[in-house]
C-alpha cells in the first residue's frame, strides 16, 4: 500500500489532523503516517476536541513523532509555513496552511475543513493510480 506522510511543526495540530482523516476517509487508498519538526509533548486540545466532536475520532492518547527515523513515503504533505521548505526523497505538496493554535474554535474550523478536502482529492489521486510508481 501507498504511503502518504504528513509533516507540519510539532505533530500535534496539523499533521495529527491530516493523518486522523487520513485514516478515515482514504484507508483504502493509502496509508497515513505523520511526523514534526519539534514535535510537541501532546496533541493540540482544540484539535482533539474538534477531531472527537466532528468525526468520532479519538485521539487521546496522541503522541506526537518527530521525523527521525524518517519513515519511508511515496509522497509527503508539508503542512504549515514552517514545515513547506522542506526537502524530502519523494513528490512533495506544499500547503502553507495557518497554524490555528491560541485561535478560536473557527480558526481550527477552517483548517480542518481544508485538511478533509485534500484527503478526499489525494484518495482520488491514489485510487486513479497517479502516484503509481
Amino acid at each position: 500500500m501507498k504511503r502518504v506522510l504528513f509533516i507540519c511543526r510539532d505533530n500535534a495540530c496539523l499533521s495529527l489532523i491530516a493523518h486522523a482523516l487520513g485514516q478515515r476517509f482514504a484507508a483504502d487508498a493509502f496509508l497515513s503516517l505523520s511526523a514534526g519538526l519539534s514535535p510537541a509533548k501532546e496533541a493540540d486540545p482544540m484539535a482533539a476536541a474538534l477531531l472527537s466532536r466532528v468525526y468520532q475520532l479519538d485521539v487521546s492518547g496522541w503522541t506526537p513523532r518527530g521525523l527521525e527515523p524518517l519513515p519511508p513515503a511515496d509522497l509527503a504533505v508539508l503542512l504549515g509555513k514552517e514545515a513547506i521548505g522542506l526537502s524530502l526523497p519523494c513528490p512533495v505538496i506544499r500547503l502553507p496552511l495557518p497554524q490555528p493554535d491560541g485561535q478560536e474554535e473557527e480558526a481550527y474550523g477552517m483548517v480542518i475543513e481544508t485538511i478533509e478536502k485534500e484527503i478526499w482529492r489525494l484518495r482520488q489521486e491514489f485510487l486513479e493510480g497517479r502516484y503509481a510508481k
